[in-house]
């Protein structure tokens, strides 16, 4: 559920749910061992992206039995520049 979450955070902090040709499968959540799970994005969704100003998405997950939270941000490379358009 967490997942899921998370895409949907994502595709809002695009700023388009599924809307303009957007899939889940451009969404993919990785976690690195021992690190932060990461929203990486490819084809549209990237385009996107790219075209809003970022380049990347941080992402927090929280779940407790059934319910499951996300908060997606995308973010430029330049931290003092950072796109702030966040979901939650």
């Amino acid at each position: 559920a967490a997942r899921f979450a998370a895409k949907e955070a994502g595709l809002k902090a695009l700023g388009t749910g599924l809307r303009l040709g957007m899939s889940w499968r451009e969404l993919e959540v990785r976690r690195e061992r021992g690190g932060p799970p990461t929203l990486v994005l490819s084809g549209r969704s990237r385009e996107l992206g790219l075209a809003r100003g970022g380049s990347r998405m941080l992402l927090a997950l929280s779940h407790e039995g059934e319910y499951a939270l996300a908060q997606a941000m995308l973010v430029g490379d330049d931290s003092t520049n950072d796109v702030a358009r966040t979901t939650s």
